[in-house]
């Protein structure tokens, strides 16, 4: 049910909007700072027109994502609305995303937060790394933030075994995904 009504909001406001412009500072402080997004529930974004909007916009937003995940300048909320963001670009360069956001995160300069909002989202915002997690780059990727970090979780952990993967088909087979 929370999967039906994620997707028909998410549908309804991107059919609304229809042209876009360039997201700035403004943007992502409006949409972190509104009372309908809690960080904690990330589907709550999808309540938020604005957000709509740029999710809807992804060669927009493909340049900023990066610009703001690594500045310090901005609040880890203001970084996980715009990790969200990220999953509306070309898969290759979302990728390329996930792997530079790791890097920050082995390096200390992003929070474990900012990064699972971007490389480890829950299954109804992408199913990217675990559908390609046998992939040499997304692999790497993987192994190197098992080996370079104090990550850990279950989910990680079954996205290496594959086990995710199966739990996706299964999932899309029911037609829960």
């Amino acid at each position: 049910m929370r999967l039906v009504i994620f997707f028909v909001i998410l549908t309804y406001s991107f059919n609304i909007m229809a042209t876009c412009r360039k997201m700035d500072d403004h943007d992502v402080r409006l949409i972190a700072e509104d009372p309908r997004f809690y960080v904690e529930i990330p589907a709550s974004l999808t309540t938020i027109e604005h957000f709509a909007y740029f999710f809807r916009c992804p060669d927009v937003t493909e340049d900023f994502i990066m610009d703001v995940i690594s500045n310090e300048i901005y609040n880890d909320n203001e970084k996980i609305v715009v990790a969200y963001l990220a999953h509306s670009i070309d898969k290759e360069k979302y990728a390329r995303h996930a792997s530079a956001t790791i890097s920050l995160y082995i390096n200390g300069l992003v929070s474990k937060s900012v990064m699972e909002s971007l490389v480890f989202p829950s299954i109804e915002w992408n199913t990217y790394i675990p559908e390609n997690y046998n992939r040499n780059e997304i692999k790497t990727m993987l192994l190197r933030l098992k080996s370079e970090s104090d990550y850990n979780s279950e989910y990680f952990d079954s996205i290496l075994s594959g086990d995710s993967l199966k739990d996706i088909i299964e999932m899309r087979l029911d037609g829960v995904l």
